[in-house]
């Protein structure tokens, strides 16, 4: 909560100014704690008055001091014009009009001095009153004309007509630098969410020793730029009549302001901003295929009725753990769905806001869960509930009982970092009786993640017929082993109910045993499975270009391709892929003398099998595409399709996915063209 305390002393000429006086030395606190006067001038053309005082001194009482007030003269035969304070309650015997009026001295910090003064005009005409201050009085003055009950504009020179015989009388209030104290009710700073169309008592108490003059509740829409008055009154409670109009608000802020007497104010602001929220919330979601779950607990309505205002044709499917997915009659609190149509749609639903932490229940397995809340919900901030204790979401997902979660982007299953309204993901569970509690809280700011020693070496991305994305990565990490590394490997969710994804085929796990990532110690060759997943028969895949020391190849039936140059073909169910990767060098520059011209040796052994070594020379930097072809001409696999500099190389040839037979070897570099024949053996 922001406390913006604002004193109006002498600085502001609308209120007070500081003008020269006596020429008394006195330090930074005149008047707060020090003894002080102010003389009192009236004039009225050639008539005036000088000798009045009002002030404090060191042996000053309130009453009647004989050594200090001074009594006001009687009045002369002619005509004139008197400043005198009427103090009958003195009891002097020279009668009750005082030309001087002191008081003790008192800590002025949070006190006020009251003073009040006349001045009697015999003559019709301009009165002209200066008030002169000790030299850096530093105590708030505020002087008050009763016949009007009006402040003056200026404390130092006060100017007014009077009638003929007439009598004003002025208050002067000295002192309170302390501006009021203001508590604020729970109302007053997020994060907390409160739902629009209701009615909600807002309470504060603001407090001054010497009252509370002025007060003032606003609130805002836009995080402070622009605000609007809810209340005025000096009261200590607004009931606010939250606009319905507002179906989702995130920067709501208020502001309370309070003043005393002396114009001493102070302000409170929000902090944490609050949201305000609709019953009725909606959401625009593209064509084609989305992961959804509502922001709203209870919908009302079936999920027909829910959807009735979407014209064209849609679909939804919820998943049910050991049934695949269903066509859902009516939604299911805290459960996300796919959502299906051939254009882009508005969808509607009103049910119950939420407006406390909630939790959702996690079963064993895959389920598609939602975020209850209309606010985004940090996964640092989430809590795993699980044998009555309490765990971070993190360690919980490091202990092996749940997955990240995950929803469908441009780019296929991404891990998220929080949940969003509105939002659906995937999270897949090894335990039982599991809950994740999700709390109402501030923005949570993002920090960069630090490196690690996990090094992801090739992915691959893949698209069907339907749109549908999904991108793998194999890695490498000194720890990593050959089964399932919960520090590092990615087990893919569920298919979309009408599409395919590319996954990686490993260790059979409780959540079964495809990967969207595998991590591996390269310390042998691999051979890891790719397979597709889901209602569509083919897929296109592809690949870019990655620089790695050893060889890495996607075989596909019987033909190779290599991994380390960009790449992209379709694939079947059908078809048999994997992906072989060694961590052995297989290509080297000679450090040998340049050669001296262009040349390509022919492979040894041969025949072969299944595997052999083919080297070339290069007499200088060129682009080298070195590719293998079956008897037919089709090309089976590329070895080498890069810019070298000058120098012999070796490539390593794998052809255990190939069958017997003769194939040829074709190096191409610039005008040099040369074919050479090999023969495989099994």
């Amino acid at each position: 909560m922001n406390i913006y305390n604002k004193s109006i002393k002498l600085l502001s000429l609308a209120a007070y100014v500081l003008v020269g006086g006596f020429t008394t030395s006195v330090n930074a606190q005149a008047g707060i704690t020090d003894p002080f006067q102010v003389q009192i001038k009236a004039t009225q053309g050639t008539l005036f008055d000088n000798d009045n005082y009002l002030g404090t001194a060191a042996t000053a009482t309130n009453g009647y001091d004989a050594s200090l007030d001074s009594p006001e003269p009687p009045a002369p035969p002619t005509s004139y014009v008197s400043v005198f304070f009427n103090r009958p309650d003195f009891g002097s015997l020279l009668g009750s009009k005082f030309s001087k009026d002191m008081r003790p001295v008192v800590n002025l910090t949070d006190t006020t001095q009251i003073w009040t003064f006349s001045v009697f005009s015999s003559n019709a005409g301009e009165v002209s009153l200066t008030l002169t201050f000790p030299e850096e009085f530093s105590v708030p003055v505020i002087i008050v004309d009763n016949s009007t009950n009006e402040r003056v504009e200026s404390v130092s020179s006060i100017v007014y007509t009077a009638a003929e015989g007439e009598t004003r009388t002025f208050t002067v209030t000295i002192g309170d630098t302390t501006a009021p104290e203001i508590t604020v009710g729970a109302f007053f700073e997020g994060p907390q969410i409160f739902e629009t169309g209701v009615t909600r008592t807002l309470t504060w108490e603001s407090t001054d020793r010497n009252g509370v003059t002025d007060q003032e509740l606003s609130y805002s829409l836009n995080n402070g730029e622009t605000w609007e008055v809810l209340s005025s009154d000096l009261a200590d409670s607004f009931d606010w009549e939250i606009p319905a109009t507002i179906e989702l608000n995130y920067e709501t802020l208020f502001k309370l302001s309070a003043s005393d007497f002396g114009g001493n104010t102070t302000e409170v602001t929000t902090e944490t901003p609050i949201t305000l929220a609709n019953a009725t919330q909606t959401k625009t979601v593209a064509a084609g295929w989305n992961l959804v779950g509502l922001p709203l607990k209870d919908v009302s309505g079936t999920v027909a009725e829910t959807f009735a205002n979407v014209t064209d044709y849609w679909i939804t499917y919820e998943w049910i753990q050991n049934a695949g997915y269903v066509q859902p009659e009516t939604f299911t609190n805290k459960r996300g769905f796919w959502f299906g149509s051939l254009n882009e749609n508005t969808l509607s639903a009103t049910g119950t806001v939420l407006t406390t932490k909630d939790t959702i229940d996690v079963e064993m397995g895959w389920q598609i869960l939602t975020n209850p809340l209309v606010t985004e919900v940090d996964l640092t901030m989430i809590k795993i509930l699980f044998e009555a204790e309490k765990y971070d979401f993190s360690v919980a997902k490091e202990n092996g009982w749940i997955t990240g979660l995950s929803t469908l982007t441009e780019t296929g299953y991404e891990d998220v970092t929080a949940l969003s309204p509105w939002g659906a993901y995937w999270i897949g569970s090894t335990v039982d009786n599991l809950q994740l509690e999700v709390p109402i809280h501030a923005k949570v700011q993002q920090n960069v993640a630090k490196g690690t020693s996990t090094e992801e070496l090739f992915s691959i991305s893949s698209i069907d017929m339907n749109g549908i994305k999904s991108t793998i990565g194999i890695g490498f990490n000194e720890t990593a082993t050959i089964g399932f590394d919960k520090e590092f490997d990615v087990l893919t969710p569920p298919t979309p109910p009408n599409g395919s994804i590319v996954a990686l085929q490993g260790i059979e796990t409780i959540l079964g045993n495809t990967y969207k990532a595998l991590f591996f110690n390269l310390t042998e060759e691999l051979e890891i499975p790719l397979v597709i997943k889901g209602s569509t028969e083919k897929v296109t895949i592809s690949w870019t270009e990655y620089q790695f020391e050893g060889s890495a190849y996607l075989h596909v039936d019987e033909a190779v391709y290599s991994l380390l140059t960009a790449g992209s073909l379709e694939i079947s169910k059908s078809n048999s892929v994997k992906v072989v990767i060694n961590p052995v060098t297989t290509s080297t520059e000679s450090m040998d003398n340049t050669p001296s011209s262009f040349s390509l040796e022919q492979n040894y052994p041969n025949p072969f099998n299944p595997e052999t070594t083919i080297k070339f020379a290069l007499p200088q930097s060129a682009n080298v595409e070195l590719a293998v072809y079956n008897a037919l001409g089709q090309q089976v696999a590329v070895l080498v399709n890069e810019v070298k500099s000058a120098g012999t190389y070796s490539v390593r040839f794998d052809a255990s996915a190939l069958s017997s037979g003769m194939y040829f070897y074709k190096m191409q570099s610039g005008s040099f063209v040369q074919v050479n024949k090999m023969v495989l053996i099994k």
